[in-house]
């Protein structure tokens, strides 16, 4: 056999466990899926969703669709949550717009770490009709990605924009409401929890503190501001391995926080909750406690950690 052969025989293999390696590495998520609560999922649609895909360039992560039958005047998000395939009872998601360029819609989503999986999934809205692709799996390193595209920062949640991630646990025969108001503790914004006249406690919960991201980056606790808009009360913390499932492990924090009509910061120390491993860590509660009616306030969630904050 010679040489000329040999190089065709050896650039064929490669293209071949190239392909290979990109279809392995962003596919449809054939395993059980979980969407996040707002999103009807009659409302899925395999049909002209064929050609979503996430692809690297130039050491960026970007996100592509092209629809078979292009409506420019289309509402195109794209919703992606890091993590395993497997964990899939509870998904921190985030939403990014999705522009359009020529003839498909793209958008660019920064990776935190190349080493954990985005599942994403894209939604479009277009004369009032709503169309749900399915998911999809993709591992930024198998496709080509070196490093992170965006540097860590301990900052999780300030309430500049629609509060995804959050929601308000009801009790029998109330409705989710969860609403932001003007005074903050910094920004434009925080989350109000309203305890209705006749009520004693109200309870949010959040997806935004992930065991990923404490494991990566050495996170030692958590902090956030409280307040009440005018009166007194209290607050309960609890933090959820593996929330929802068979495996599920509950911590409550052994300290409540009182409350009053100021700012007042709380740190909770990881190593001061009982029984956590904290990798497993994706759900996160504050229970309210007071005499309604009283409205609570919450602002800047964020890590604590071997790093300096502006509070510290």
């Amino acid at each position: 056999m010679n040489y000329a052969i040999l190089v065709l025989l050896g650039c064929l293999f490669f293209e071949t466990v190239h392909a290979t390696d990109q279809k392995d590495s962003d596919a449809w998520l054939t395993n059980k899926v979980s969407f996040p609560r707002d999103i009807d999922t009659r409302l899925v649609r395999p049909a002209d969703f064929e050609s979503l895909h996430a692809q690297e360039i130039s050491g960026r992560l970007l996100f592509f669709w092209e629809p078979k039958h292009l409506d420019t005047n289309a509402n195109v998000s794209i919703l992606t949550s890091v993590g395993p395939a497997d964990h899939h009872a509870v998904r921190d998601w985030r939403e990014y717009r999705m522009n359009l360029s020529g003839a498909r819609w793209q958008a660019r989503v920064p990776v935190d770490d190349i080493d954990i999986p985005i599942i994403y999934f894209v939604r479009t809205v277009y004369q009032g009709v709503t169309n749900v692709s399915p998911m999809r799996i993709c591992h930024p390193r198998a496709m080509g990605l070196e490093a992170p595209t965006r540097p860590f920062w301990p900052f999780l949640e300030g309430f500049e924009q629609d509060p995804r991630g959050w929601s308000l646990i009801p009790q029998p025969g109330e409705s989710e409401v969860l609403q932001k108001d003007g005074i903050a503790k910094s920004g434009y914004s925080s989350l109000r929890i309203s305890l209705p006249v006749g009520k004693h406690s109200a309870t949010v919960a959040t997806t935004r503190v992930q065991g990923w991201q404490i494991q990566q980056n050495q996170a030692t606790g958590i902090r956030l501001w409280l307040r009440t808009k005018s009166g007194t009360g209290r607050a309960r913390f609890t933090l959820y391995e593996n929330a929802f499932t068979t495996n599920q492990v509950v911590a409550v924090y052994p300290v409540e926080s009182e409350l009053n009509d100021q700012w007042h910061l709380v740190d909770l120390r990881f190593e001061v909750f009982p029984k956590l491993s904290l990798g497993a860590i994706d759900w996160f509660t504050v229970e309210f406690i007071g005499t309604g009616p009283t409205e609570f306030l919450i602002d800047d969630l964020q890590f604590i950690g071997p790093w300096k904050t502006e509070t510290e």
